[in-house]
């Protein structure tokens, strides 16, 4: 027999398909994750691996309470959302078989699209965007303080930006001859790099979930 979640019980009765969802969800909560398979090392931590399966299992249990929702695909973002900072600083094998899960989950909804959700959990910015229209959404969701301090970039060349992002952020968190890092927040949603790549040197801003870049010119 079916298991009828509690939430039924006082509502309209759920359809077949709504049912089927339901005890999908209790099959993915009663099967264990992160362990080894024959293409993934497993979280080699017990302790480690029982917290992320309990936070895994946690994120599907709250969605018990949209299965018979017609729309549940903005519950299912925002408690992505509220699950990823349990994996955010793990191992990168790890988030992606974090991320993995979300996918999973979002199937069984018949989710399509995370909006670019996954892609900002995994990379800290959504890579679909075009240069363009991710420099514009960068800049969208900074302050007057901070679009200060992008006005100040755009005036630093190959020649000067060591130098003077060393004067306007202090000293670099990360230092190596073609790399250097400010961490300007614990969480790492904070992050201004500037780096070497095919000769080229790129000053660029990680920041809520969006990218701004520069390739500085010559001098």
């Amino acid at each position: 027999m079916a298991l009828v979640p509690a939430f039924q019980v006082q509502g309209d009765p759920m359809t077949s398909a709504q049912q089927a969802r339901f005890d999908a969800l209790r099959a993915f909560i009663a099967r264990p994750k992160f362990t080894p398979t024959d293409r993934y090392t497993g979280v080699h931590d017990l302790a480690e691996r029982q917290r992320f399966n309990d936070q895994m299992n946690q994120l599907a249990r709250e969605l018990e309470a949209v299965v018979m929702s017609a729309d549940a695909k903005a519950a299912l973002l925002r408690a992505f959302e509220g699950a990823w900072p349990t994996f955010e600083m793990a191992d990168t094998e790890d988030r992606e078989v974090a991320l993995e899960y979300f996918e999973e989950l979002m199937s069984l909804f018949g989710v399509e699209s995370s909006d670019g959700l996954l892609n900002r959990l995994a990379y800290g910015f959504d890579t679909q965007l075009s240069p363009d229209a991710r420099q514009q959404a960068a800049l969208a969701v900074m302050t007057p303080e901070e679009l200060a301090l992008v006005a100040q970039f755009e005036r630093l060349n190959a020649v000067n930006a060591a130098r003077e992002l060393r004067r306007l952020l202090g000293a670099p968190q990360v230092e190596q001859p073609q790399l250097m890092g400010w961490m300007r927040s614990e969480d790492m949603k904070n992050l201004i790099s500037l780096s070497q790549t095919q000769g080229k040197w790129v000053l660029s801003w990680l920041l809520r979930g969006q990218l701004w870049g520069l390739t500085l010119p010559p001098q």
